[in-house]
Order: C-alpha cells, then sequence, then structure tokens
C-alpha cells in the first residue's frame, strides 16, 4: 500500500451566529504499524517559520515516501491570530498556548483550545513537536516541559526525543516561564504521559530560510530514527555539543531596571560566565544607566529583538547547568 496523502479541514465554531472558521489539518498514513507523530505550527499567528517546516516536510514525504506508521499535522493552530497577523487569538486577546485543555463550552479561545486537544489526543500519538520561534535574535533549541521529576518515564522519553533531534535543549518550568507550564500544548501533553516538546526557531513575522532547513533537518533526524524515512541521521547543530551530555534548565528571567537604549553585549550560542556583561542600557546622550550581567554561567540562546527597553522587560533567554 502506498502512502495516503489527506488534505482537509475541522470546521470550528458552528453554533455560533458567525462564518465558520476552519482548522487546516494535513496527514500522511502508511497502513503499515509503526509510530504516530504530530507536527503542529503558528499556535501563535504570527510565528510562521514552523508552518513552511511542516510544508517542506510533507514535500519531502511525497518524493521520498514514509515507510511506516502515520503523521499528522496542523500547520496553523491559531487561524484567527494568522489572519489577523496576531500572537494571539485576536478576538478574546488569548494566547492559545496557556489555556489548555481549553473548554468546547467556553470562549472562542478555550473551544478552539478545547478542539486542538480532542484532535491530537483522539489519534493516540506517540510523539508531538509544536514548533515555534523565539526571536531573530537567536539559536534554534528545543524546551521541554518539567514537573520536577527526571525519573518519570514521559520525561525520559521526551529527553530521549531531545536528544534524537540534536539540538541544544532545556527543561521548561512554571517557575522559569512565570505561567503554568502544563496549561501550554507541550505541556499538557506531558502531563498526559505523551513526550511531547517545543521547538524554537528564528524569529515570528517571515519564514527565515536557514530556521526553516534546521527545522526540517531536526524532524529528519527523528523520523530517521524510528524507521519512517530511509534518511540516515545527519544532523547536528553546531551549538548542540555545547550541553556536553549534561542538562540544563532554563533560568530566571533577565530584565532590565531603566527605561534606555539597550547595547547588547553577548551573542546568541555563546557560553556566559557568572559576572559576565551581557548589555548596556544608556541613555540618548550615551550615558550608562544600567550594566546588566549574567547572575550564573549557562549558555545564552537568544536576546529581544528591540533595542529600546523599559523596566521589567524580559531581555534575554539563558539556560544553566541543573
Amino acid at each position: 500500500m502506498g502512502n495516503m496523502f489527506n488534505y482537509n479541514f475541522i470546521d470550528l465554531f458552528t453554533g455560533f451566529d458567525m462564518s465558520p472558521k476552519r482548522l487546516p489539518l494535513m496527514s500522511v498514513e502508511t497502513g503499515i504499524p509503526g509510530p504516530t507523530v504530530w507536527f503542529c505550527a503558528a499556535i501563535h499567528g504570527d510565528e510562521v517559520t514552523g508552518t513552511a517546516v511542516i510544508h517542506s516536510l510533507f514535500r519531502k514525504i511525497k518524493r521520498e515516501s514514509l515507510k511506516r506508521g502515520r503523521i499528522f499535522a496542523f500547520p496553523v493552530l491559531n487561524p484567527f491570530g494568522f489572519e489577523f497577523v496576531s500572537r494571539h487569538e485576536p478576538y478574546m486577546d488569548a494566547d492559545l498556548n496557556r489555556i489548555f485543555p481549553g473548554d468546547r463550552h467556553g470562549t472562542i479561545s478555550e473551544r478552539l483550545a478545547a478542539q486542538i486537544a480532542s484532535a491530537i489526543l483522539k489519534t493516540k500519538p506517540d510523539f508531538v513537536i509544536d514548533l515555534h520561534t523565539d526571536s531573530n535574535n537567536s539559536i534554534a533549541y528545543a524546551m521541554l516541559d518539567y514537573f520536577g521529576d527526571l525519573k518519570d518515564e514521559t520525561t525520559e522519553k521526551t529527553i530521549k526525543l531531545a536528544n534524537i533531534i540534536k539540538l541544544p535543549f532545556a527543561l521548561s518550568t512554571s517557575e522559569s516561564e512565570s505561567y503554568d507550564i502544563s496549561k501550554s500544548l507541550s505541556g499538557y501533553l506531558v502531563r498526559r504521559d505523551i513526550p511531547s516538546l517545543t521547538l524554537e526557531l528564528g524569529g515570528p513575522l517571515f519564514i527565515n530560510n536557514k530556521f526553516e532547513k534546521i527545522g526540517l533537518s531536526a524532524i529528519t533526524n527523528l523520523l530517521s530514527f524510528l524507521e519512517m524515512i530511509n534518511e540516515p541521521e545527519m544532523f547536528l547543530s553546531e551549538f548542540y555539543d555545547m550541553l556536553a551530555g549534561k542538562l540544563y534548565q532554563f533560568a530566571e528571567k533577565v530584565t532590565t531596571n531603566s527605561t534606555g537604549i539597550m547595547k547588547f553585549e553577548a551573542r546568541p550560542g555563546e557560553k556566559i560566565i557568572k559576572g559576565q556583561i551581557l548589555g548596556r542600557v544608556r541613555t540618548v546622550f550615551g550615558k550608562n544607566l544600567e550594566v546588566i550581567t549574567a547572575r550564573k554561567n549557562g549558555i545564552l540562546l537568544s536576546h529581544d529583538d528591540q533595542a529600546i527597553v523599559f523596566p521589567g522587560q524580559s531581555l534575554f533567554t539563558m539556560i544553566t547547568e541543573m
């Protein structure tokens, strides 16, 4: 039996007095027993590089064929935000990645989250990868939602998954993210014992060809490991070896206390030592207001894209050794 491709839509909110929106769903099935893998993108409607990764993946499979199992994909999880070029679901101004499992009788945002969760869970997936973007000043990396038990079977499988795709990765907690990670898509799935992680691929608003290629290559590593494609595992991020086989966690947010112009002095992908200067905030006349330094040793994954900063603004994404 050959690969069976399907491209269709899930209708949303047909009970509302409004034109129903539709959630695009892509799938390919071999009819041969094997893993079920999901790829999702644009849960934040302006983060479109992941959408391009999914398109490239399906073109690749059409050329080269899937050997076994099934692949499902939501190329755009937030059709409302996508239409408005907005991170949020615009009608409720809600971040969809903060409200899982949603509520099928709730707000538009909650109903959409509930429909996404239901569609994924009913396929009984083995792995789920949610594709996001960070900033234009970032490296590609993976986030693993972590609930405090390294010996948990799902946590172990998710860490193994991260090591297969060969991107730098770290464990994310509610404390490091300042929100309940069990209400994110990947966190919700991990809580349901489904290995899931988030890939951060460049910045929002436009498709970055470099990060599209990295995302596809990382996914190819996974599908090769699962013996779903013939291509061997070949991709290795230039930053992956910085982990040196050790586990890292996301550090507390690095913020500024001043309003001014930020001059960033550390580069994404750089090893950082405690006390190192990450950046300086200056006045419009060039006078130093604040020097921002690293609180711990670690690796810098990204910094903000804007130079004008305000008190309390989160500026850097760093990971530190556990």
